[in-house]
């Protein structure tokens, strides 16, 4: 979710001059949403202006914002390049399975990261466990922050290396 665009506009000025950001949030005027997640979840959509932080700055030529429901926007052309996707949106299970498995397609095959927001609350917590224990996949939670961080290589979880 892009809410109102504070961690799109750091990623923006955080990436080289060549990188761009896409953001997906649900349209303001949304009341219900496909799969199941919390009221607050779709009612944060039409809380603040989607993107204020960006929209009229110079970081905003590096963002395409876009919009929907993750767990039925077309994803297909964002398949195989995008080198770190960022989940933030809906904080069901049901939401956080479907993101992940959109995000391991939407990662390079050549290798690239997905990261959690949230990573030790609600559902997002629920299904790292789950999907932990039942692949035994490699993922790290950042320690003194609410986020989790797993590098892709073909559409998998790998080992990071860190240093």
């Amino acid at each position: 979710g892009t809410f109102d665009g504070r961690t799109t506009r750091s990623m923006a000025l955080n990436t080289s001059d060549d990188g761009f950001i896409y953001t997906l949030n649900l349209p303001s005027n949304t009341d219900s949403v496909h799969l199941s997640t919390g009221l607050v979840d779709i009612q944060l959509a039409s809380q603040v202006i989607s993107g204020v932080r960006f929209l009229k700055s110079t970081e905003n030529a590096k963002i395409e914002q876009l919009w929907g429901d993750s767990a039925v926007f077309n994803f297909t052309p964002y398949y195989n390049n995008i080198d770190l996707v960022f989940i933030d949106g809906a904080h069901s299970c049901e939401y956080v399975e479907s993101d992940t498995s959109v995000a391991l397609k939407m990662v390079k095959s050549s290798g690239g990261l997905i990261v959690w927001h949230d990573a030790h609350l609600f559902g997002v917590v629920k299904f790292l466990k789950m999907w932990i224990q039942k692949n035994n996949y490699p993922l790290y939670f950042i320690k003194g922050t609410s986020l989790a961080i797993a590098e892709i290589k073909n559409g998998l979880p790998i080992e990071m290396k860190v240093e």
